[in-house]
């Protein structure tokens, strides 16, 4: 059978250190997005706890190689995704069903836009339970869509930046450049 040469529409880049329980439910939960022409791509920092034996059955992009930190394993993800849009999702992470058409949509729509961000569905805790509902009391007070711009950020009228929440245009990482590999964590911030 012919291999399909139809790029997918979104790469989801999947950074994962000794993530093991937490894998597959978050690969999961990507792959059940909904959307058509999705591309999972789990970035293996040097796992020692075999996480990748759980997600072996699942049709995933796997890039494995030496504990380098979050930066460099999203940055590795960057450059194996094959999408024209990417987005992140942390292993210990979920994604919301049908979160990703609305910002593919727009990105499709407007050729200006670079990035498309949303705000998370809840925090929960590892047994999955709720831990606060900050988020739910957020988007009570904000009207939208919003248009951020750095001013927005500088002023302190919206809250940081996670990657997860955004899905980009492949050239952000091409202008802006990749995640800094110096920083120990909170790469995305």
């Amino acid at each position: 059978m012919a291999r399909s040469t139809t790029l997918p529409r979104v790469s989801i880049v999947i950074p994962a250190r000794n993530a093991g329980r937490f894998l597959r439910p978050a690969l999961l939960s990507a792959l059940a997005d909904g959307l058509d022409g999705i591309e999972a791509v789990v970035v293996d920092d040097g796992s020692t706890d075999g996480s990748l034996v759980e997600i072996a059955d699942l049709p995933v992009t796997v890039v494995s190689g030496p504990p380098r930190g979050e930066a460099a394993a999203r940055n590795a993800g960057v450059r194996a995704a094959a999408a024209r849009f990417v987005t992140f999702l942390d292993a210990d992470d979920l994604m919301v069903p049908g979160s990703l058409a609305p910002r593919t949509a727009l990105l499709e729509r407007e050729p200006e836009v670079l990035a498309v961000g949303g705000l998370p569905s809840r925090l929960i805790g590892e047994d999955g339970g709720l831990l606060a509902d900050v988020f739910e009391r957020m988007a009570a007070s904000l009207s939208f869509p919003l248009n951020l711009d750095m001013g927005s950020y500088r002023s302190g009228r919206f809250f940081p930046v996670q990657s997860a929440l955004y899905v980009y245009r492949r050239e952000v990482f091409v202008a802006v450049g990749p995640f800094d590999e110096a920083l120990p964590g909170a790469v995305d911030a």
